[in-house]
């Protein structure tokens, strides 16, 4: 209260109260003083996860008693502005995947309607992002009134700027830059050349493919990105780069004239090390041996004492939604990693060393995650690049320095061992350090993703996945370890099933694969034995809202879609007769126990579910289950799980296919065979016609018997027949 009391003003109202209730279609409903919750975000003390979402959740419940209750949207297609401010999550590479040309412009004037469903979460992706870029470009535009200072006065007339370029390029306009940038420095004009080139993914999408959208993208986007070059002197410049076309050269004067030379103890009063990002341990020689540490080569050195700028940014001050790819030596990332505090900075230098496979960019990653400063979802994700370093061509060095995860572990009795030979015992959790829980979890998910040029997981990785949940001990762990034992599962379903695709681009349901081995037979049944012990524990003690079932389950819907194990509906159908209302997911979904296991056995990969018992138990329960929540979703996985076999051609309606009949004398056979063939839409409803038409008489004796309290339901069994 008090953060947004001091962002947006003073409280609009007099009052705030918080209602959790039961089996709500949403998550959350916000109105005057007064938010509906589901009763799914309250969570026990021992909760890690859990405790995140709701501080999310309840967050943007308050932010919306000032921006979307108090200050309310003129017409439907402000509904992006309400939104943008009252949301503060911004994710930036989510919003470029999804801004492909697919998704139309945040506001619309022409539309009166109210924001469609599927495009509602972009809206809600990208308002804040677009906001965050508008305060940055205030902020620089000498008014020092950045959006803070802006809302509670008169909305951005304040400022004195003109925003109509911005306003076309971003709110009324779709589509995000993709900037490619390389750098040189030419001693002759003391300079750094740097080259930009704009494309716009968007508007080839648009002009390759038939669009919905009524306003075409950009083509190129006009603004000011600002640059910054760390000079040989370790100072920083800022300069600002005039972007105007797809394509421009820019030349940034230098400022150091000389590179200065000089002792450690000299470099480090100018600031060139930054002794915070810096591991006791790495500089021992004898660790460096055991760790398998690479180190820069007298070729590297020389090139980096010629170097005349110790590392370059792009848009320093994130003034551009875009993607940017920019090329510069991996020493100068790596210099950038271990001397930039900026936390996106380091994430931008994790993310292009991710693309470069070499033995000092696995050193470097592993020593990301050794040194505590780093931020924790650096560490997170210098973890998962980890695994872009595990293979052959480096004698999987990445593999062996996944050995940072063995600090969870007991040591073992011969410190000269065998690293792959040795059973690694967890110690005792204890995730009161949440920082070193969120990295545990992220070792045991990477670490699964190691692969052999034919696909599989090595055994060794396999056999201590397994370990790790035959060995976990919580008895004096103060938080529940659920979630990590879903991870862990999760986990071994990967590293079970091998990513390379069939010859044939798919198994058929009787094949298994020719080169699974008894070793590999092995190790999944210990990793089945595990999880079916982990689900009988989870029946008798129940974790969290179930999360673990699910996960178990989650399991044996990927072995079974890998064709490893048989195809058995038995192993879900009975948890569907359980009258208990758990939810599975974490996500803002909140899908409970009965509609979760529903949407495993209604997808197409599974047996044929549209059978005579299995379709009139369906239909039951959309008709008579007691909660809405259940009814609701069931019917919905039965109607997208019937569309998409029907576009598989998995299902085949009663109508014969004429046009497979040709009469070579006919000479009107072409209008025949083009007036015979139906389009996908029209066999997708003649599917839904064949299959709920079949059974229409009994959804109709089960619909009499739904009571007055089930009237929710039966309006929804009525809608899947029409429709």
């Amino acid at each position: 209260m008090k953060f947004y009391s001091t962002e947006f003003g003073s409280y609009p109202f007099g009052s705030y109260k918080v209602v959790a209730v039961d089996e709500m279609p949403v998550q959350r409903f916000d109105s005057s003083t007064l938010s509906i919750i589901t009763v799914d975000l309250l969570h026990g003390e021992d909760s890690i996860e859990q405790v995140l979402e709701t501080r999310q959740a309840l967050s943007y419940a308050l932010a919306c008693q000032w921006m979307g209750i108090n200050i309310q949207q003129k017409t439907w297609s402000d509904t992006w502005l309400v939104n943008g401010l009252a949301l503060l999550k911004r994710d930036m590479q989510r919003v470029v995947e999804w801004d492909n040309g697919s998704m139309p412009p945040i506001c619309q004037p022409q539309h009166n309607d109210p924001p469609d469903s599927m495009t509602l979460p972009f809206v809600n992706l990208k308002a804040p992002l677009v906001l965050h870029i508008l305060d940055r470009r205030l902020c620089k535009s000498g008014t020092l009134l950045g959006l803070p200072r802006v809302l509670p006065k008169i909305f951005l007339k304040v400022s004195g700027i003109d925003l109509r370029s911005f306003a076309e390029q971003w709110i009324y306009g779709s589509g995000c830059p993709a900037f490619g940038f390389s750098a040189s420095f030419n001693r002759k004009k003391m300079a750094v050349e740097i080259t930009m080139r704009q494309d716009s993914p968007a508007y080839k999408a648009s002009s390759t493919t038939s669009s919905i959208l009524i306003k075409p993208p950009h083509q190129s986007l006009k603004g000011q990105m600002t640059v910054r070059i760390h000079e040989a002197d370790g100072t920083p410049y800022e300069h600002v780069l005039d972007i105007r076309s797809s394509f421009k050269h820019f030349e940034v004067p230098f400022n150091t004239k000389y590179k200065p030379e000089g002792d450690a103890e000299a470099a480090e009063a100018m600031g060139l090390i930054d002794m915070g990002f810096r591991l006791e341990i790495w500089e021992k020689e004898k660790e460096q041996e055991n760790w398998k540490v690479a180190d820069w080569t007298e070729e590297d050195e020389q090139v980096m004492s010629g170097a005349t700028y110790e590392w370059i940014r792009m848009d320093a001050d994130f003034e551009w939604i875009a993607a940017i790819a920019f090329e510069q030596p991996d020493f100068m990332w790596v210099s950038q990693l271990q001397r930039d505090r900026d936390v996106v900075a380091q994430l931008e230098v994790v993310n292009a060393l991710a693309k470069q496979s070499t033995a000092i960019v696995s050193s470097t990653f592993t020593k990301t995650v050794l040194v505590s400063n780093y931020y924790y979802r650096i560490w997170c994700e210098a973890a998962m690049a980890l695994v872009h370093c595990a293979i052959r061509k480096l004698d999987f060095l990445g593999l062996f320095q996944f050995k940072l995860f063995l600090r969870y572990c007991y040591d073992p009795e011969d410190p000269n061992q065998d690293f792959f030979a040795h059973t690694y015992v967890p110690k005792p959790n204890d995730f009161s350090d949440l920082a070193e829980y969120f990295v545990r979890k992220s070792l045991v998910h990477a670490i699964s993703q190691v692969r052999f040029e034919n696909g599989k997981t090595p055994s060794v990785v396999r056999q201590f996945l397994v370990d790790q949940l035959r060995y976990n001990d919580s008895t004096a762990n103060p938080y529940s370890d659920a979630f990590y034992i879903c991870t862990v599962i999760s986990a071994v379903a990967c590293a079970t099933v091998s990513i390379t695709p069939p010859e044939r681009g798919r198994l058929l349901r009787e094949e298994v694969r020719s080169e699974h081995t008894t070793e590999d037979a092995n190790l999944m049944k210990q990793a089945i034995d595990e999880v079916s012990r982990y689900r009988s524990m989870d029946g008798l003690i129940p974790s969290p809202k179930n999360v673990v079932t699910t996960a178990v389950l989650e399991f044996y819907l990927i072995l079974t879609t890998a064709n490893l194990i048989p195809n058995d509906l038995w192993v879900f159908f009975p948890l569907t007769r359980y009258a208990i209302m758990v939810v599975y997911s974490t996500s803002s979904d909140c899908l409970p126990v009965k509609p979760i296991i529903f949407k495993f056995v209604l997808l197409p990969s599974m047996a044929k579910w549209y059978t005579p018992a299995i379709m009139r138990y369906v239909l039951a329960i959309m008709a008579n289950d007691p909660s809405r929540v259940v009814r609701r979703h069931v019917a919905r996985s039965a109607c997208q799980s019937l569309a998409l076999l029907v576009s598989m051609g998995e299902m085949k309606n009663s109508i014969k296919d004429t046009e497979s009949l040709l009469i070579e004398e006919d000479g009107s056979l072409p209008e025949k065979s083009k007036e015979a063939k139906k389009s996908e839409v029209d066999m997708m409803i003649a599917g839904y016609t064949f299959v709920l038409g079949k059974y229409e008489n009994e959804a109709i004796g089960l619909e009499e018997k739904v009571t007055l309290r089930d009237y929710e339901g039966r309006v929804y069994v009525q809608e899947a027949l029409l429709n």
